[in-house]
Protein backbone atom coordinates (compact mmCIF):
# COMPACT_ATOMS: atom_id res chain seq x y z
CA UNK A 1 0.00 0.00 0.00
CA UNK A 2 1.25 3.47 -0.89
CA UNK A 3 1.79 5.92 1.92
CA UNK A 4 0.08 9.31 1.58
CA UNK A 5 2.57 12.16 1.27
CA UNK A 6 1.38 15.73 1.64
CA UNK A 7 2.66 18.33 -0.79
CA UNK A 8 1.54 21.11 1.56
CA UNK A 9 4.56 22.81 3.19
CA UNK A 10 4.77 22.03 6.88
CA UNK A 11 4.21 25.69 7.75
CA UNK A 12 0.66 25.62 6.36
CA UNK A 13 -0.68 22.71 8.39
CA UNK A 14 -3.07 24.11 10.97
CA UNK A 15 -0.71 26.93 11.88
CA UNK A 16 -3.30 29.62 11.20
CA UNK A 17 -6.55 30.28 9.39
CA UNK A 18 -5.46 33.84 8.60
CA UNK A 19 -4.20 33.95 5.03
CA UNK A 20 -5.01 37.29 3.43
CA UNK A 21 -5.94 37.92 -0.18
CA UNK A 22 -3.02 39.42 -2.11
CA UNK A 23 -4.26 42.90 -3.08
CA UNK A 24 -2.89 42.68 -6.66
CA UNK A 25 -5.07 39.58 -7.14
CA UNK A 26 -8.11 41.35 -5.72
CA UNK A 27 -7.60 44.28 -8.13
CA UNK A 28 -7.80 41.81 -11.01
CA UNK A 29 -11.03 40.32 -9.69
CA UNK A 30 -12.94 43.56 -9.24
CA UNK A 31 -14.15 46.23 -6.83
CA UNK A 32 -16.22 45.17 -3.82
CA UNK A 33 -18.60 46.91 -1.47
CA UNK A 34 -18.36 44.63 1.55
CA UNK A 35 -16.00 42.13 3.17
CA UNK A 36 -17.67 40.13 5.97
CA UNK A 37 -14.43 38.66 7.31
CA UNK A 38 -11.66 41.22 6.80
CA UNK A 39 -8.39 41.60 8.64
CA UNK A 40 -7.62 44.96 10.25
CA UNK A 41 -5.54 47.15 7.95
CA UNK A 42 -6.16 44.96 4.88
CA UNK A 43 -8.58 46.96 2.75
CA UNK A 44 -10.45 44.59 0.46
CA UNK A 45 -13.77 46.46 0.16
CA UNK A 46 -15.47 49.80 0.85
CA UNK A 47 -17.10 48.41 4.01
CA UNK A 48 -15.16 46.09 6.30
CA UNK A 49 -17.26 44.19 8.83
CA UNK A 50 -16.23 44.96 12.40
CA UNK A 51 -18.28 42.28 14.16
CA UNK A 52 -19.27 38.68 13.40
CA UNK A 53 -19.70 38.61 9.63
CA UNK A 54 -21.79 35.46 9.72
CA UNK A 55 -24.38 37.16 11.94
CA UNK A 56 -24.32 40.54 10.18
CA UNK A 57 -26.51 41.67 7.29
CA UNK A 58 -24.45 41.63 4.10
CA UNK A 59 -24.69 44.46 1.62
CA UNK A 60 -23.71 45.13 -1.98
CA UNK A 61 -21.09 43.16 -3.86
CA UNK A 62 -19.26 40.92 -1.38
CA UNK A 63 -15.62 39.81 -1.37
CA UNK A 64 -15.17 36.62 0.62
CA UNK A 65 -11.87 34.96 1.51
CA UNK A 66 -13.32 32.80 4.29
CA UNK A 67 -11.50 31.01 7.06
CA UNK A 68 -11.06 27.72 5.20
CA UNK A 69 -11.83 25.73 8.34
CA UNK A 70 -15.37 27.20 8.21
CA UNK A 71 -15.75 27.73 4.45
CA UNK A 72 -19.14 26.01 4.14
CA UNK A 73 -20.87 28.37 6.59
CA UNK A 74 -19.51 31.41 4.76
CA UNK A 75 -20.32 30.05 1.31
CA UNK A 76 -23.89 29.25 2.42
CA UNK A 77 -24.33 32.88 3.40
CA UNK A 78 -22.79 34.15 0.14
CA UNK A 79 -25.10 31.91 -1.91
CA UNK A 80 -28.09 33.25 0.02
CA UNK A 81 -26.88 36.84 -0.45
CA UNK A 82 -26.42 36.11 -4.18
CA UNK A 83 -23.99 38.89 -5.14
CA UNK A 84 -20.24 38.52 -4.74
CA UNK A 85 -17.13 36.38 -5.14
CA UNK A 86 -15.38 33.86 -2.91
CA UNK A 87 -11.76 32.74 -3.03
CA UNK A 88 -11.44 29.07 -2.06
CA UNK A 89 -9.22 26.09 -2.77
CA UNK A 90 -10.04 24.33 -6.04
CA UNK A 91 -10.46 20.92 -4.48
CA UNK A 92 -13.16 20.00 -6.96
CA UNK A 93 -13.27 16.34 -5.95
CA UNK A 94 -14.61 17.23 -2.49
CA UNK A 95 -18.37 16.64 -2.33
CA UNK A 96 -19.02 19.69 -0.12
CA UNK A 97 -17.61 22.20 -2.65
CA UNK A 98 -19.56 20.81 -5.60
CA UNK A 99 -22.89 22.28 -4.48
CA UNK A 100 -21.31 25.75 -4.39
CA UNK A 101 -19.74 25.22 -7.80
CA UNK A 102 -23.12 24.21 -9.27
CA UNK A 103 -24.74 27.33 -7.76
CA UNK A 104 -22.04 29.70 -9.07
CA UNK A 105 -22.74 31.89 -12.09
CA UNK A 106 -19.03 31.84 -12.92
CA UNK A 107 -15.98 29.95 -11.72
CA UNK A 108 -12.45 31.17 -12.35
CA UNK A 109 -9.75 28.54 -11.91
CA UNK A 110 -6.74 30.74 -11.15
CA UNK A 111 -3.55 30.08 -13.12
CA UNK A 112 -0.78 29.04 -10.74
CA UNK A 113 -0.88 28.87 -6.98
CA UNK A 114 -1.46 31.95 -4.89
CA UNK A 115 1.02 33.23 -2.35
CA UNK A 116 -1.28 34.52 0.38
CA UNK A 117 -0.32 37.46 2.57
CA UNK A 118 0.34 37.16 6.27
CA UNK A 119 -1.11 39.70 8.71
CA UNK A 120 2.29 41.44 8.88
CA UNK A 121 2.17 42.13 5.11
CA UNK A 122 4.76 39.56 4.07
CA UNK A 123 3.91 36.77 1.67
CA UNK A 124 3.80 33.12 2.61
CA UNK A 125 4.82 30.14 0.51
CA UNK A 126 2.57 29.14 -2.37
CA UNK A 127 -0.79 27.81 -1.20
CA UNK A 128 -1.16 24.10 -0.50
CA UNK A 129 -3.61 23.74 -3.38
CA UNK A 130 -4.81 25.50 -6.49
CA UNK A 131 -7.46 28.18 -5.96
CA UNK A 132 -10.67 29.24 -7.64
CA UNK A 133 -13.04 32.15 -7.42
CA UNK A 134 -16.74 31.36 -7.20
CA UNK A 135 -18.92 34.21 -8.46
CA UNK A 136 -22.58 34.72 -7.74
CA UNK A 137 -24.44 37.42 -9.66
CA UNK A 138 -21.21 38.92 -11.03
CA UNK A 139 -18.04 38.10 -13.00
CA UNK A 140 -14.27 38.42 -12.62
CA UNK A 141 -13.00 41.65 -14.23
CA UNK A 142 -9.62 40.42 -15.61
CA UNK A 143 -10.34 37.58 -18.02
CA UNK A 144 -6.63 36.64 -18.20
CA UNK A 145 -6.63 35.62 -14.51
CA UNK A 146 -7.47 32.00 -15.22
CA UNK A 147 -9.69 29.49 -16.92
CA UNK A 148 -13.41 30.10 -16.67
CA UNK A 149 -16.50 27.96 -16.44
Amino acid sequence: MKKFVSTDPQGHKGETDVWLTPLPLLERVGVFDYDPCPHQGHNTASILEQKDGLKSKWQGKVWLNPPYSEAEEWLDKLCTHGYGCALVFARTGSAWIQKYMRAADEICFIRGRISFMRPDGTYGHNAGADSMILCYGCKVKDRSLGVFR
